[in-house]
């Protein structure tokens, strides 16, 4: 079976933002990230380095690379200790422009070697990284919210793939996407995902998605069988991104709250500071 890009329904949907649907590519500084390959040595990391994981403290205690630190990536620059050795910065894996900013600041700060594992703590154990913590071991295959992928959906490396062969509007939230149909089984699955790494060019992370997540468990086994790239399933479904995205758009307009002046009059409430 060779994935297609889905078709694109004649009208957009109602109340979300246009903009909100624009995916705009940016171009990663390559030169912050470290391959797992440069990290792991024999089973485990690498004499010499050190790793920082920047991810917050509950995703840490369930699972991280033993010998990790744990520190919130705004702290990093406050610990000199680390500044003559070679450290690297670890987070989930789908791509941060926050951290690519952060390591040039720490370089600017005369931190000595800073870099980024490539694919994060998805693509760690994929590769034979070991790992400690509370929940080692999950049931299901890795999650990524609607508001972490909208976050991260500029990196080039996503590759968006449709699981769901009756779900026709795809093509519009989400152009840039294959179809491959689960309905053919996990071994089926399993082969077309890595025949589609194989033929992406770099570092690769794979968003799987159906229409509202329920196929998720189902596929963990064709998933798990992944080593080649990051593997993340989109919590939720199309579903929960519609749903997201419309939530921002309703942000972003502001809730008007009327309120009543002594003398009678109405005026809409200024939107929060927070509001994008």
């Amino acid at each position: 079976m060779i994935p297609s890009a889905g078709p694109t329904p004649a009208a957009a949907p109602d109340g979300i933002a246009p903009d909100l649907l624009c995916t705009v590519i940016r171009t990663p500084d390559d030169r912050w990230y470290a391959p797992v390959e440069d990290v792991l040595q024999a089973g485990k990391v690498r004499e010499g380095t050190t790793v920082v994981d920047v991810r917050d403290v509950q995703r840490f205690d369930a699972s991280h690379i033993p010998g990790a630190l744990n520190i919130p990536l705004h702290l990093v620059k406050t610990k000199s200790f680390l500044r003559a050795g070679r450290i690297v910065l670890v987070d989930e894996g789908w791509g941060s422009a926050r951290l690519e900013r952060e390591c040039a600041r720490l370089a600017d700060a005369g931190f000595g070697s800073v870099r980024i594992l490539a694919g994060g703590m998805n693509i760690w154990p994929r590769r034979g990284g070991p790992l400690a913590g509370t929940r080692v071991v999950t049931a299901g295959p890795a999650r990524i919210s609607p508001a972490e992928f909208v976050e991260a959906r500029g990196d080039p490396a996503w590759v968006i793939v449709n699981t769901e062969s009756g779900e026709r509007d795809f093509g519009y939230w989400l152009p840039r996407h294959v179809t491959i149909p689960f309905e053919d089984g996990t071994e089926v699955l399993a082969a077309e995902l890595k025949g589609l790494i194989g033929r992406h060019r770099g570092f690769c992370r794979l968003l799987v998605i159906d229409a509202r997540g329920a196929q998720y468990d189902a596929m963990a086994p064709a998933l798990q069988t992944i080593s080649e790239a990051g593997v993340f399933c989109l919590d939720g479904g199309l579903a929960a991104f519609r749903e997201y995205l419309l939530q921002l758009t309703q942000m972003r307009e502001g809730t008007t709250v009327v309120a009543r002046t002594r003398t009678g009059d109405r005026r809409p409430a200024k939107p929060c500071s927070g509001c994008p």
